[in-house]
């Protein structure tokens, strides 16, 4: 005699394999995807599962159906886009099975994805040692470049920040391409900008010029969550001698640090 669903059917939670029980999921360990496992007792192969991952709000992300097996077990692949529409963010998702012409919901299961923690750092393409040297560029405008992060996607937006010294002392900051979208080229090949030149040369000489990086991630809602990371370099007019070391700190996993140094020029 063939299985059958109870008369009060209720399909238990599905879970996301990844997480491995917990509430929380580092998002690196979804680089290449997600798994959503469905289990449940009395599983057929005329079963018609289908799953939804809500990678927007109220919207489920692009999953076929499967029919059952009869180990019980059936697993579900989510693509890495749709893992990265809901970085720093709870994920809900459930199943509904299809038997006999009925549809029987299961409850919803939700875990966080924690931001990546491997945010690359802003470089200026033309500095050597930590120092950008305004004298070797000529009149050519520096090139402020970002490599490839995590769950890069185009429907991410991104922005630019410099903070330092103006000659003669005063605070420099200034704002650039806030809000401009991810590319498909820059998906590929990472985010790139050139500053203006004459705007730089504003700026005390062997001071110290921070870049920060910003990346909101979710445009398709009023809610969401940015990528920070940030970038020390000094700013000289002239060559200095020396050569300058390196040293690289991450805080939490949402702030990626890296801090050059320069000696004083005599």
């Amino acid at each position: 005699m063939p299985k059958s669903l109870p008369d009060v059917f209720e399909p238990p939670k599905p879970e996301l394999v990844e997480a491995e029980g917990a509430r929380e999921v580092d998002s690196l360990k979804l680089l290449h995807g997600a798994t959503i496992r469905v289990c449940y007792d009395g599983m057929l192969r005329t079963d018609r599962i289908a799953v939804c991952w809500e990678s927007r709000p109220g919207e489920c992300a692009p999953i076929e159906p499967q029919y059952g097996v009869d180990a019980g077990c059936v697993d579900f692949d989510v693509e890495p886009f749709d893992v990265g529409l809901r970085l720093d963010a709870i994920v809900k998702f459930s199943y509904t099975v299809t038997r006999d012409g009925e549809t029987h919901p299961s409850r919803v299961a939700e875990v966080r994805i924690k931001l990546p923690s491997n945010l690359p750092a802003p470089e200026f393409l033309q500095a050597t040692d930590g120092v950008l040297d305004l004298s070797l560029l000529c009149c050519r405008d520096p090139v402020v470049s970002v490599a490839p992060w995590a769950f890069i996607n185009n429907e991410q937006s991104a922005g630019l920040y410099l903070s330092g010294t103006y000659a003669g002392g005063g605070r420099f900051y200034e704002e650039f391409f806030k809000g401009e979208k991810i590319t498909d080229e820059e998906v590929l090949g990472g985010w790139s900008r050139p500053l203006p030149m004459a705007l730089l040369k504003q700026l005390e000489h062997n001071s110290r010029l921070i870049l920060i990086f910003d990346v909101k991630l979710h445009g398709h809602d009023n809610s969401f969550s940015r990528l920070l990371s940030q970038q020390h370099h000094n700013a000289a007019h002239t060559a200095p001698p020396g050569t300058g070391r390196a040293q690289r700190r991450s805080s939490g996993g949402v702030h990626a640090r890296r801090v050059l140094t320069q000696p004083n020029q005599r």
